[in-house]
């Protein structure tokens, strides 16, 4: 099969965000429900929150700073968004989100949210816009201030770009607005604070290779969540380079692929065909499991295999090298037990574990589990493995495998979802993908300064023993980063 690429290898989907729900407790004892993004998760984990609506006014005016809102088609919806939020619900209002959203977010859920969120958008709260970033024409993330409490949340929005309706938002509180490391001892300090074990590595790429800039725990092999697809796209550019398979190949959906969320091709009708570029783009823009394990089922599991042990410095914690129905099937199926075999099992008995007949492979994954799915489970052995500098050698291998001839897509199918809000005048190139579950956060960047330097940045988190909290795992890439642009 001979290598091509569309005309249009930056036409790619939106950031496609999964929500969870989650209650917290915020200034002056407001209670808000957060629809939380989980762009970087193999699965969404919906936690159902009490109906409190205490702090709704009867006055539903709202005062924002309307000009701090790009022209652009999220803006636009944006500014429907803070509208409602600060009016009455109506029915008619739920023709605004996609049907993606209200799968994940039905309507009645829909109108407690507005309850409990709106009370930060109506008096007496009085709203300030702060600032707004803008990475497409798609996505944003706004700053903003209730003023009574002087409390700072932060909501992300997006929308799909081709009907526009709302595919996700967040809103949580924004602890570090403005306080950013001056320095990587400082960094260090606040990576000391976290419990659990972290691994942090900078580098600056030169001459092709990795030189250290700040590396913390950097040889700590964690759980990586989602970005082991990494490998998966690696040997998929590999089999292309060897005109073994196209960009614009067709693949057709099949049910036994089907995986759970995050992502939305398991809504696909089995038979409809996708491009080998689509289904790559979905699995590393909003990490869509469908799509991992169709292209792991066309590349082949020993491929995959033998990509990661190029990369990796023991991949044996990796094999056999999991899809992420299987990785479900172990931890969601309802068998107690069948995490802690298949975790205690060595690779020849994880093999017949998954091979047809095999325990695994005769389990189901339960997804009425995954809304469940509050605590870790096996972490440290049933899962995808990497060092922080294994997780920048997956990344800068990509980043030379698109310089080659017709690879040039990879570039646009890792820049599609830069992660978090990344100022593109200092960063002019950002290629991005992170992953997560519960116990579980790994954020891995390549990105090329202004000035033609190029850097790698891998986060990595894990905690056996309780939930990893993103939030803050976010503000010390934003530290790594102020800290790299200032280098």
């Amino acid at each position: 099969m001979g290598r091509s690429e569309p005309e249009n290898t930056h036409a790619t989907p939106p950031i496609h965000l999964v929500m969870q729900i989650q209650q917290k407790l915020i200034a002056r004892h407001t209670r808000l429900l957060f629809l939380v993004v989980c762009s970087l998760a193999c699965v969404s984990v919906p936690v159902l929150a009490q109906d409190v609506t205490e702090g709704v006014a009867e006055d539903n005016s709202l005062r924002t700073t309307p000009d701090k809102i790009p022209d652009t088609d999220a803006g636009k919806e944006f500014r429907w968004l803070l509208e409602w939020l600060g009016s009455d619900f109506e029915e008619e209002s739920v023709s605004h989100f996609h049907e993606s959203f209200l799968a994940a977010v039905p309507p009645a859920q829909l109108r407690v949210a507005h309850a409990q969120i709106g009370g930060l958008f109506r008096e007496p709260a009085q709203p300030q816009i702060l600032r707004v970033q803008s990475h497409n024409e798609n996505a944003l993330e706004a700053f903003i201030r209730e003023t009574q409490s002087d409390t700072v949340v932060k909501v992300g929005f997006t929308i799909d770009p081709i009907d526009k309706r709302i595919t996700g938002f967040l809103v949580q509180p924004a602890p570090a607005f403005g306080d950013r490391a001056e320095s990587w001892e400082a960094l260090t300090d606040r990576l000391k604070e976290l419990s659990g074990t972290t691994s942090v590595g900078a580098w600056q790429l030169t001459n092709g290779r990795l030189r250290p800039v700040f590396e913390h725990g950097a040889d700590n092999r964690l759980a990586i969540g989602s970005t082991f697809k990494l490998y998966i796209l690696g040997a998929l550019s590999k089999l292309i380079a060897q005109d073994k398979a196209a960009w614009d190949e067709k693949l057709a959906i099949t049910e036994d692929l089907k995986s759970l969320p995050s992502g939305t091709m398991q809504n696909e009708a089995a038979g409809s065909e996708f491009t080998l570029l689509h289904f790559a783009t979905l699995m590393i823009s909003i990490s869509d499991n469908t799509a991992t394990d169709h292209l792991l089922h066309r590349v082949g599991r020993e491929r995959v295999e033998q990509h990661m042990a190029t990369l990796h410095a023991d991949p044996s914690r990796n094999l056999p090298f999991l899809t992420t129905q299987e990785m479900f099937k172990v931890k969601l199926s309802g068998d107690p037990e069948l995490p802690a075999a298949y975790g205690g099992a060595d690779e020849k008995a994880r093999r017949a574990m998954l091979a047809d007949g095999g325990r695994v492979a005769n389990a189901k994954a339960d997804l009425s589990l995954a809304s469940m799915w509050l605590v870790p489970i096996e972490i440290e052995r049933v899962e995808w493995f990497a060092t922080a500098e294994e997780c920048a050698d997956s990344m800068v291998a990509l980043w030379k495998l698109s310089k080659q001839d017709g690879l040039g897509p990879i570039v646009g199918v890792l820049s599609a979802n830069p992660g978090i809000p990344i100022d593109q005048e200092i960063w002019q190139q950002i290629l991005f993908k992170g992953g997560s579950e519960p116990g579980v956060i790994n954020l891995t960047w390549l990105l090329e300064h202004a000035d033609g330097r190029v850097f790698v940045l891998s986060l990595g988190w894990n905690n056996p023993e309780a939930l990893v909290n993103q939030d803050v795992i976010i503000e010390r890439a934003f530290d790594a980063l102020h800290l790299l642009q200032g280098g």
